[in-house]
């Protein structure tokens, strides 16, 4: 029995390439990110790597890309100022990347929104070693 493809979307991320060779460290994910709020995942580098954060924010809206080390992650969730600059913290919009280098360990990526209404957010990380 044949079945009919009855609709097909493309997923949000699908006009975003994977690099050759790298891993997928934290897979694709839709979330809605809060008034005044963040939404954010840890992530373990094993080696130091190129890392790729990909992202499809929703139409028409703008919100924060953050990238932090673990010890500025405790920090900030002990209520303190980080030490240091953040590895990224930049605004983004419609769909894309954003890359950077890291060395062997732990980062929280996080999208923060201050906009009026919540922003749905999909985004993955993937690392490629070097």
């Amino acid at each position: 029995m044949i079945v009919p493809v009855i609709a097909v979307s493309a997923g949000p991320l699908d006009s975003v390439a994977i690099d050759p060779g790298a891993t997928i460290v934290h897979p694709e994910k839709t979330v809605m990110v809060p008034v005044n709020g963040a939404v954010g995942s840890d992530i373990s580098i094993s080696s130091r790597a190129f890392l790729s954060i990909d992202f499809a924010v929703q139409a028409g809206k703008q919100v924060t890309l953050l990238v932090i080390t673990d010890a500025q992650k405790r920090e900030m969730n002990a209520g303190r100022p980080i030490t240091g600059r953040p590895r990224v913290r930049a605004p983004i919009d419609g769909t894309a990347s954003q890359s950077l280098t890291v060395s062997q360990g732990g980062y929280y990526v996080a999208i923060l929104n201050s906009d009026s209404q919540p922003v749905s957010v999909t985004y993955r990380v993937c690392a490629r070693a070097f």
